[in-house]
């Protein structure tokens, strides 16, 4: 896995919301049928611990990682595992991933190993525990990644016009993510970040950016998030932060997350608007690479 500044990594999970809640996760068995169907439970805490767990398959950036707090206190010696595989503290100041919702939290376990799959429709059973007492449990699946289908990057369009987006549903999915952004720079130069964010339903398979958005010609980059595990009360201006979202047991979050490109190494989705008569006096430009604005969608959406 590449080294990257995971601090960055995580505000996202926070971007995941489901329409409706319904109370029908599958138990924590050996099955690997997979029965759920955009459905995400939300448990009454029974302990006093606060445990956030987040899974990423992002290509090379994919990872799993996590935090736990009691009385306000970081718990270094907690055993969390994801499928048997644990987690491993470290308090290092370039290890540490953050979460702000439902609550803020350091993650500050990390797997490091190759026994994790991050493909999609993989099952993640969570279980973790504190000085032998079970805290944590829970159960999620990969997103399949939402690729787009009616469209190719780069794909030029037209200016002040709408923009359809279209992809496949999921049965993994409880909540998409669709960002579009470009800074627009005018004739002395200053620059203004553009930015086009919304989220839908699991059942959504499409959505259409307004003409308004496309005002000015140049390149604009596209991303689809698709989530696993998350309510629409958390990404609300004002969260209920005394929930588990996913996760029996403590406060918290059992979260997991794809994107799409998916490689975030890559050029990202480019779409290019022409300038109708070539006497513009802004212009759409990309300063940031795919992977930064990844990042920042992921630390932004939520």
């Amino acid at each position: 896995m590449e080294r990257i500044n995971k601090k960055y990594l995580l505000h996202i999970f926070m971007l995941f919301t489901a329409i409706s809640i319904q109370i029908s996760l599958p138990g924590c068995d050996d099955s690997d049928t997979v029965e759920v169907l955009h459905t995400v439970e939300v448990f009454e805490p029974t302990n006093d611990y606060n445990v956030i767990v987040q899974i990423f398959g992002l290509g090379p950036m994919s990872c799993a990682a996590a935090g736990v707090v009691l009385d306000n206190s970081y718990i270094e010696n907690a055993e969390i595992t994801i499928n048997g595989n644990q987690l491993t503290f470290s308090d290092s100041s370039d290890f540490g991933l953050s979460s702000s919702v439902p609550i803020e939290m350091e993650l500050k376990y990390m797997y490091g190993g190759n026994q994790i799959s991050f493909t999609a429709g993989t099952k993640y059973i969570l279980e973790a525990s504190h000085n032998g007492t079970s805290i944590a449990s829970g159960t999620a699946y990969m997103p399949k990644t939402p690729e787009i289908t009616n469209i190719e990057s780069p794909y030029d369009h037209s200016i002040d016009t709408p923009l359809l987006i279209e992809w496949d549903e999921d049965e993994n999915t409880t909540l998409f993510g669709v960002s579009c952004q470009t800074d627009i720079q005018d004739e002395y130069g200053n620059s203004t970040e553009k930015s086009f964010d919304t989220t839908l339903s699991s059942s959504a398979t499409s959505v259409t950016i307004p003409d308004t958005f496309f005002n000015a010609p140049g390149e604009y980059m596209l991303i689809i998030q698709a989530g696993y595990g998350i309510d629409p009360s958390v990404v609300s201006d004002d969260p209920d932060s005394t929930k588990g979202y996913n996760i029996e047991g403590p406060i918290g979050s059992f979260l997991v997350m794809t994107a799409y490109p998916s490689d975030p190494m890559g050029d990202g989705f480019i779409i290019n608007i022409p300038d109708p008569n070539g006497r513009s006096n802004t212009r759409a430009i990309l300063n940031k690479s795919y992977k930064q604005f990844l990042i920042e969608k992921i630390n932004r959406l939520k």
